[in-house]
């Protein structure tokens, strides 16, 4: 019986070294093929214009981030990342945001016909309003990713774009990103920065992380640019019928008609029959089950700021979700204005001045998120 044992333990301790050599390989190789990368890459930004200080800086700051690919293994799925992102702390955020802003935002939203609520939403998605913008360097990630052969090619671009954000002076080489390659308040890929932001208040800089005339003078410009629809939405929540198996018509690569999901029983929220408008959208299930989004043109103008699904989607939902604080706040001021003002009661008790209407308190308790719990 001791014998046993200890075949056992040998094979573990044997297999514990198997898996510590296979891991020390993987990334030495992960480590040599970066140095190579980086070579060819260097003679390819001397040639195409960026500064040299901007080239030597990159060279000295950047490295491959070896557990890149265990975040990748371990990412959330589409679900998942819905209530991780879509909470009551972030809504809550976001309403105390358009509430305190309401004025300048509405001012804009008359300018540019782009909904007031769905620029609040992307700043809240994007970085928490600022409170979280990813735990390494952007020049890091992107860097793994070529090297790993994600979406190298694009990955290339956006690398180049963000050290021509660089040499402009708008970031600097050591700004930290997301996983997913968007940085920034605004949770914006680099190519969106530097072909659409805009220079807010006219200083000949364009500051998405401190300046907040150039956050939302951006994000106003970022959809105008990139082609919302007026007078359309994003799309609009859906029950699938119990049973229906959309597996396999669920997802960005299989958009159809509005016709082939009305003809699958699927209604929208609470039943209501779809509207045929001959229009193509693109099904995903935000439960697993039977709760899901439609998603219509203007979608696509959301999720090409990112190229992150699950980024975009939590984006029209919180966007939905102010939409309905901003119909409250409406109707609270239309009935405080509408109310016979009343006289103060005079008494001999106190000098104390009537206190005024509160402040409307942010209502989290009409969150309407059922679909993704």
């Amino acid at each position: 019986m001791l014998k046993v044992h200890r075949w056992f333990i040998l094979l573990g301790v044997v297999f514990i070294v198997f898996i510590a050599f296979s891991i020390d390989f993987q990334g030495n190789k992960l480590q040599s093929d970066f140095k190579r990368w980086l070579k060819d890459f260097t003679v390819e930004l001397e040639n195409s214009g960026i500064s040299e200080q901007t080239i030597e800086s990159f060279n000295k700051q950047v490295k491959v981030v070896t557990d890149l690919d265990k975040t990748l293994e371990n990412k959330m799925n589409f679900q998942e990342e819905l209530r991780y992102t879509l909470t009551d702390s972030l809504i809550l955020k976001a309403q105390l945001f358009y509430k305190d802003n309401v004025g300048v935002l509405s001012d804009k939203e008359k300018l540019t016909t782009i909904p007031a609520t769905l620029v609040v939403a992307t700043m809240g998605v994007g970085s928490d309003f600022g409170d979280k913008y990813g735990n390494n360097k952007l020049i890091d990630i992107l860097s793994t990713y070529i090297v790993m052969d994600k979406s190298a090619e694009n990955n290339s671009k956006e690398l180049l774009y963000f050290l021509q954000l660089v040499d402009k002076g708008y970031v600097s080489i050591d700004s930290l990103g997301n996983n997913d390659g968007t940085f920034t308040y605004l949770g914006i890929l680099p190519s969106s920065y530097l072909f659409y932001a805009v220079d807010g208040d006219k200083d000949g800089n364009i500051d998405l992380y401190n300046n907040i005339q150039d956050i939302l003078d951006s994000a106003f410009a970022i959809y105008v640019k990139q082609g919302w629809s007026l007078g359309f939405s994003w799309g609009e929540k859906v029950d699938v019928p119990l049973g229906v198996d959309v597996s396999s018509n669920q997802g960005l690569e299989n958009a159809k008609p509005i016709s082939f999901f009305k003809n699958m029983g699927i209604t929208k929220e609470f039943g209501e029959p779809l509207l045929d408008d001959g229009s193509i959208s693109t099904l995903m299930l935000t439960d697993g089950k039977n709760k899901g989004v439609l998603l219509s043109n203007n979608f696509n103008v959301v999720f090409k700021s990112s190229m992150d699904i699950s980024r975009a989607v939590s984006t029209v939902l919180l966007h939905d979700e102010l939409q309905k604080y901003k119909s409250l706040m409406t109707y609270k001021e239309e009935n405080v204005r509408s109310e016979p003002k009343k006289q103060p009661r005079q008494n001999n008790y106190s000098n104390k001045k009537v206190k005024k209407i509160d402040d409307l308190p942010p209502p989290v308790e009409y969150r309407d998120l059922e679909m993704i719990k």
